[in-house]
């Protein structure tokens, strides 16, 4: 079956009732087709899923029965995407290999057409290690992408990227997360993380640069980052980084500021942590469904991604509900 630019998923409704405190077994909703997330992105009242399995993204409206899936042409593996003020979106991933070109980077002002292939300004991105993980428009409305080790900004009057962190040439050390704060612009890496107060125009690297860093999170007067070696919080960007005990030792992939609270995915789940004492407690057990690498919001319904599939919940006083 030819799959189309454009075409509609119907599926079924499914509500599940769940003690927060207490694993149970959750379902997937059936739209993303129960792939590998890589992202959730929640723009005006419509939810964005992409998959690195799929040359592709999912959208679709909180109060619709139905996934549209948006197919991108030349795109094997869909790592990220973003939805600008505007609605336009942008798309990053990898696709079919032309010489040693990896990366492929799209954009499209409409939804429902096909994303075009955009290139300027990053020619020399190229190589086993230039592949395009994560996207982000600023406050400011500024695009900003990497690609591999380097971070890349979008020159609005010459219509071309320009190259504004190359972490001291390291081809290895990825940027594997973005993230915006006040004034203060973030990217996780390989190698800790950097951070940018002019708007992605240079970066400053972090004193933070021993572990991986997939996630970054500000709660509470609080700076979070989700590393390969469990959660870590500072006072301030050049603070000391302490470890969240209950949180020590294993990967934390995805962070989101939920009701005041943080939510932290994990290869054992997801959890609620109270930024002020650091209380904890077990939202969703997925040992059975993959890691939690994407948490999103849409009024009082949490999303998440996990490495098979993509799961809707509403978080209430005594219970949390698998809607769809």
């Amino acid at each position: 079956m030819q799959v189309k630019s454009l075409f509609f998923i119907g599926f079924s409704s499914l509500l599940l009732c769940l003690d927060v405190t207490q694993a149970q077994t959750w379902q997937s909703l059936n739209g993303p087709l129960e792939s590998n997330i890589s992202k959730i992105v929640v723009w005006e009242d419509t939810v964005y899923v992409s998959s690195v399995e799929l040359g592709g993204f999912f959208k679709k409206h909180k109060d619709d029965d139905y996934w549209i899936l948006i197919n991108i042409p030349e795109i094997e593996a869909l790592n990220t995407i973003e939805v600008g003020t505007d609605g336009t979106y942008y798309a990053g991933g990898s696709g079919p290999t032309t010489g040693d070109s990896f990366f492929r980077f799209f954009v499209s002002d409409s939804f429902g057409k096909n994303g075009e292939l955009l290139y300027e300004g990053l020619e020399d991105c190229r190589g086993p290690h230039s592949v395009i993980n994560e996207i982000v428009v600023t406050e400011k409305e500024s695009l900003i992408i990497n690609c591999g080790d380097r971070i890349f900004k979008f020159d609005n009057e010459q219509e071309s990227f320009n190259q504004s962190s190359g972490n001291s040439g390291i081809p290895t050390n990825r940027v594997f997360s973005f993230y915006e704060y006040a004034d203060t612009l973030f990217a996780g890496r390989i190698n800790g993380f950097e951070y940018s107060t002019d708007d992605g125009d240079s970066w400053t690297s972090s004193s933070f640069d021993s572990l991986e860093v997939f996630s970054i999170a500000y709660a509470d007067n609080k700076l979070f980052v989700g590393t390969n070696e469990g959660l870590y919080s500072a006072g301030a960007v050049n603070g000391t980084f302490e470890v969240v005990d209950e949180l020590f030792d294993f990967p934390v992939y995805a962070l989101h500021t939920y009701q005041d609270q943080l939510i932290a995915g994990t290869d054992s789940g997801a959890f609620i942590i109270s930024p002020g004492n650091f209380d904890i407690q077990s939202l969703f057990q997925a040992f059975d469904f993959g890691s939690i690498k994407a948490i999103n919001s849409i009024g009082d319904a949490l999303l998440f991604g996990t490495d098979s599939g993509f799961y809707e919940c509403t978080v209430t006083e005594d219970t949390c509900e698998l809607t769809g």
